[in-house]
């Protein structure tokens, strides 16, 4: 019988390490959120919503996560992590050089 609870301790703790991993130490990559395309359809702003281990109705935009500008190769030319992913849901301002985004993200160069 004790054998049985020392291989569950040892199976739960691996479990427990594997979650907190893949949640939390790794870089995960994150669902898409939200897209902002630019009027010549040269460039993308896309936002990733990391998982939560725990959220409330309705907090799914509470999430943290990263906005990345891409150009039309898909190459990420900026990229900024968001405490929570609300804080990037209006439409950017796209310029001829520049991308405002919303409150107080950074402006970024297109070029």
């Amino acid at each position: 019988m004790k054998r049985f609870f020392k291989y569950s301790a040892v199976i739960a703790g691996l479990a427990l390490a594997v979650v907190l991993w893949a949640l939390f130490i790794r870089q995960p990559m994150g669902s898409v959120y939200r897209e902002f395309v630019s009027p010549d359809g040269q460039h993308k702003v896309t936002v990733y919503r990391y998982p939560m281990l725990f959220s409330s109705i309705g907090g799914a935009s509470d999430a943290p996560g990263r906005a990345e500008l891409t150009n039309a190769d898909g190459k990420v030319l900026q990229s900024v992590d968001l405490e929570m992913v609300q804080l990037l849901i209006d439409e950017p301002e796209w310029t001829e050089d520049e991308v405002r985004l919303i409150g107080p993200l950074p402006d970024w160069p297109l070029k």
